[in-house]
């Protein structure tokens, strides 16, 4: 079992019936890319994802995880403009040690 928590970057593919759901995430860990599948309620680009599956090798699309179980978390800063810079970039960079102003 592998647990990957990072920013989702791109769905690539939605199944609106059944919810199928192949998306791209850039774990937090190691910041790579990573490709994950699986039947999501919600999930849309900029969140923050922690899920927990088996990597497996696909034929045609090369390694993924394949979610079992999985939540939507939330930045893990207190910094208003943290969150702001977050949503529009789509990547955790931390608090940059601002409180009163943009990072930007």
């Amino acid at each position: 079992m592998a647990t990957i928590t990072g920013f989702i970057e791109k769905i690539k593919f939605r199944n609106e019936d059944n919810g199928y759901t192949v998306l791209s995430v850039t774990d937090q860990m190691d910041g790579e890319e990573v490709i994950m599948v699986g039947n999501l309620a919600y999930a849309a680009e900029g969140d923050m994802i922690q899920a927990t599956g088996h990597m497996s090798e696909h034929p045609v699309y090369g390694e993924q995880l394949q979610i079992e179980s999985y939540e939507m978390k939330r930045p893990r800063t207190s910094c208003p403009w943290s969150v702001i810079w977050l949503r529009r970039h789509k990547r955790h960079w931390g608090c940059f040690g601002c409180k009163d102003r943009p990072p930007f």
